[in-house]
């Protein structure tokens, strides 16, 4: 990594530090691994891949999950969210994590219409949506609300 990246890499450390003393969360898009995401990977406490059912994707995450781990962050901290399922996907979310090699952490449906309907209307999806209900859960995972209630 040239040496502009690495120290454009420092500063994002020190911003991290800094907000990490202030906020609970910090949520950042990272786009596409580069050698300066890459460099930041092993500071991230959680990351969270988001993939389609299509296998070009599904071959890149893969790949992806490799550069990670060897760039240093730890396997159990990244987690997989697959968006887009159809009703009656080809793959169980079992068999898609073998593929992958990272355990499924949530599917999110397809729901296209939905959104663009919510979104043209200026109104909330339906509180009943699978995909409004599967975004709920996503969220009180991520947030350990979810054990916070079986207790």
């Amino acid at each position: 990594m040239p040496f502009s990246e690495q120290a454009n890499a420092e500063k994002v450390r020190q911003v991290f530090e800094f907000t990490q003393s202030i906020y609970p969360w910090i949520v950042m898009d990272l786009g596409r691994l580069n050698p300066f995401a890459a460099s930041l990977a092993p500071d991230l406490s959680e990351l969270f891949l988001t993939a389609t059912l299509n296998v070009a994707n599904l071959y890149e995450v893969k790949r992806l999950v490799l550069q990670l781990t060897e760039a240093g962050l730890n396997r159990s901290r990244i987690h997989l969210i697959v968006t887009q399922t159809p009703k009656n996907p080809d793959l169980s979310p079992e068999e898609l994590g073998k593929m992958v090699g990272l355990p499924v952490d949530a599917v999110l449906p397809e729901c296209r219409s939905e959104l663009w309907e919510a979104y043209t209307s200026g109104k909330l999806l339906n509180a009943k949506s699978n995909f409004r209900v599967q975004i709920g859960r996503l969220a009180e995972r991520v947030a350990g609300l979810e054990a916070k209630k079986s207790k």
